[in-house]
């Protein structure tokens, strides 16, 4: 086997891992940036395998089931596009605050209007605990939160919890809805 088959796969064992464990039990990379950097990585590397390689009996066959599945996805979800494109390119992302070495949020903005997603921290990992889904408590928008000074877990209610903001001139408790076992990036 080639080096650089094994550096493609090894690429590509990454991306699929992270992608899996991430939707199934909710761990991922800590933030936002790395998903998107792994994807990317993958991504280019794809194209410079098929690209630079075309003439490999593996590739080639690779290449079509590519092609395939990909027409089969536009054939089924090609009212989709604009919102896959919205995603993968991140243009719903806001911002991402640290608390301590406990627990970060990320501020996203949907459809539905801004949401705040929290996540537990576990040195370079990260768990999904749930989504804050309304947009404006108390009339403060959920952007503001890359302001606050401190974050805590006040309840819990099942799997449900409160979590307080504390600002400079105020604190705000917020319910944590979760939602689903997992919640991809």
């Amino acid at each position: 086997m080639q080096k650089v088959t094994k550096i493609y796969l090894g690429i590509t064992l990454l991306y699929l891992l992270s992608r899996i464990i991430r939707m199934i039990s909710g761990v991922g990379l800590r933030g936002h940036w790395p998903d998107v950097i792994i994807f990317y990585i993958w991504f280019l590397a794809t194209l410079a395998l098929f690209i630079g390689f075309r003439k490999l009996k593996w590739v080639r066959i690779y290449a079509r089931i590519c092609m395939f599945l990909t027409g089969i996805f536009m054939l089924l979800g090609s009212f989709m596009i604009p919102l896959l494109l919205w995603y993968i390119f991140s243009l719903n992302f806001i911002c991402e605050k640290d608390f301590t070495e406990k627990y970060s949020v990320q501020v996203s903005d949907y459809e539905q209007g801004p949401q705040a997603h929290i996540f537990k921290t576990n040195g370079p990992f990260e768990t999904y605990l749930g989504t804050i889904h309304n947009t404006r408590y108390y009339g403060m928008p959920l952007e503001r939160i890359k302001e606050a000074e401190s974050m805590k877990v006040v309840a819990r209610h099942g799997e449900d919890m409160e979590v307080e903001f504390e600002f400079t001139d105020m604190k705000i408790i917020c319910l944590v809805e979760r939602h689903g076992r997992a919640m991809s990036r």
